[in-house]
């Protein structure tokens, strides 16, 4: 028995001093190792992005279209009051929950609905976990699973198109006013 214990202390010694010893430097002729080309870093990391940052570069592609269509014409381009219906959906979302949130949304025909509406279906229909072009169908005729995952999925994107969307799109008139004069006062 106390020959076992002391095997087990050896064997733990050893492992000790093995994590502890410094790596030994490659061998090279004192010059710096080449760094690997910015293209193969950027494929390399293309393929490890977590789904967190996924949600983010299509919520912020999907923002920076909308901008460039208000800047290229202020008429076709106009979103209207979007940074509010953006920030109000996660809310109605967890009190109604995703069906009824996005059939208000799809019902609903102001400046700025529509394109949340296909902002959400674009994103929860790509796979993410609806697959086809209808998102109001996509969620009618899922299954239980797949509605709890893009209830929780259109969330955690919501998150994204909220923060790049107050970030970005410029306010209407009447909320920078407001804003002034709660500032002023």
């Amino acid at each position: 028995m106390a020959r076992r214990k002391n095997r087990k202390k050896q064997a733990k010694r050893q492992n000790q001093q093995a994590h502890n010893r410094p790596a030994t430097p490659p061998a090279h002729s004192g010059a710096t190792p080449p760094s690997p080309s910015p293209a193969v870093v950027n494929t390399k990391n293309a393929s490890r992005q977590s789904l967190a940052q996924k949600r983010a570069a299509d919520a912020l592609r999907k923002i920076k279209e909308m901008k460039a269509g208000k800047e290229r014409d202020p008429e076709k381009g106009d979103y209207g009051k979007y940074t509010s219906y953006v920030s109000a959906l996660p809310a109605m979302i967890l009190m109604s929950g995703l069906g009824q949130a996005m059939a208000m949304v799809r019902s609903r025909k102001l400046a700025g609905y529509s394109q949340l509406y296909d902002h959400l279906q674009g994103w929860l229909c790509g796979g993410r976990p609806y697959a086809g072009d209808d998102l109001i169908n996509a969620i009618v005729q899922g299954s239980e699973a797949d509605y709890i995952r893009a209830q929780a999925e259109a969330l955690a994107y919501l998150e994204w198109l909220k923060k790049f969307a107050v970030a970005l799109l410029d306010e209407p008139a009447g909320q920078q006013e407001e804003g002034a004069d709660v500032a002023a006062s």
